[in-house]
């Protein structure tokens, strides 16, 4: 509608649509966002299944291959019942250092509390990891003379 002088009414049931449309588009892209996300957790079931198919093939494939005689590793061949296998002998003894249990370090006289330190067997020379690791990366030949 038009009155003179070039004005313009505006018609209220126009509005009434406009917001009607918004509330339409705004319901639209939640069901696209459903849908999107439907489909992502779709694929990502998919390609975990098939993750788990691959893992089976091949674990089947490798039994087969290991029964005609062919060296690879089996499930039972890596695997060890508990108690089965004996630990292994180590020539280092690792600590904490803590307050309580303060220990003395050769390079560094205190080990800082808190701190894992390494000695020799039978011995009570301790040296903190970072400590020996940092020697052993800027001057190595220091590292085999200490013991």
């Amino acid at each position: 509608l038009k009155l003179r002088g070039g004005s313009t009414i505006i018609d209220l049931d126009d509005n009434t649509e406009v917001e009607e449309e918004e509330g339409d588009e705004e319901e639209e892209r939640r069901k696209i966002q459903q849908q999107k996300q439907e489909e992502y957790e779709k694929l990502s079931k998919y390609r975990t299944e098939q993750q788990i198919l691959y893992q089976l093939r091949s674990t089947y494939l490798s039994e087969m291959l290991a029964l005609r005689g062919v060296p690879l590793p089996t499930i039972t061949s890596v695997s060890t019942a508990d108690g089965d296998k004996p630990p292994e002998k180590v020539d280092w003894d690792c600590a904490m250092c803590t307050d309580e249990d303060p220990k003395s370090c050769l390079y560094s006289f205190d080990a800082e509390p808190n701190t894992k330190v390494v000695a020799p067997l039978g011995t009570d020379q301790w040296i903190s990891l970072s400590a020996l690791n940092r020697l052993r990366r800027t001057d190595p030949t220091k590292v085999e003379p200490m013991w």
